[in-house]
């Protein structure tokens, strides 16, 4: 009798300890699923998008508000992405991303070397609810100043921003966190905070 129950309880001990193991793996694999992306996830993923050309996730990485003010369409992603980052073809890394020091917690700046010049900018910035956020307004901004200096012939940021309705972009101060709208030149100096 003893015997048997001594079998019974061991039996049980296994099923209790695999029934806490699973439990703990779904529980992490939920966590993972429901907790919002790191500042490194964000950069990630969208170094992925940017090779594959996926407009829909960098839309989706970009703060809804960033979307809305400044008239950001798929379309009008995709055609300012064209005259930067995607000017000569989808970037190639040739390196890891580098994260430069000193920067705020709060707002961050990989560099990513590519193949060929110029080396990829991603800005992500951390909002006062914790999310971290693609800066896209400002990557392709960036991106396009940068190709423009490279090759002239590229067409201007304000010029395709113009042609889709598209206001400026944002920009992050580095010492206050704010972030302004920066209109072309010529346009309204009068910057919008976010």
């Amino acid at each position: 009798m003893l015997a048997r129950c001594s079998v019974y309880l061991r039996k049980h001990k296994v099923h209790a300890l695999l029934a806490s193991v699973g439990i703990l793996v779904l529980g992490y694999f939920l966590y993972r699923w429901l907790s919002p992306p790191s500042a490194e996830e964000v950069m990630r993923a969208t170094l992925i998008a940017l090779q594959r050309g996926d407009v829909q996730t960098l839309y989706r990485l970009t703060h809804p508000e960033e979307i809305r003010s400044l008239n950001l369409t798929p379309q009008a992603i995709d055609a300012l992405l064209r005259t930067g980052v995607w000017y000569k073809g989808y970037p190639k890394p040739r390196g890891e991303p580098v994260l430069p020091q000193p920067q705020p917690r709060d707002q961050l700046r990989w560099l990513v070397p590519l193949s060929q010049k110029p080396d990829l900018v991603i800005p992500v910035y951390q909002t006062e609810d914790g999310r971290w956020y693609l800066s896209l307004s400002q990557m392709m901004a960036v991106m396009n100043a940068l190709t423009y200096r490279l090759d002239n012939r590229a067409p201007s940021y304000w010029t395709v921003a113009e042609r889709y309705g598209v206001p400026g972009y944002y920009t992050q101060s580095i010492i206050t966190g704010e972030r302004k709208l920066v209109r072309p030149p010529g346009a309204s100096s009068s910057s919008t905070p976010r």
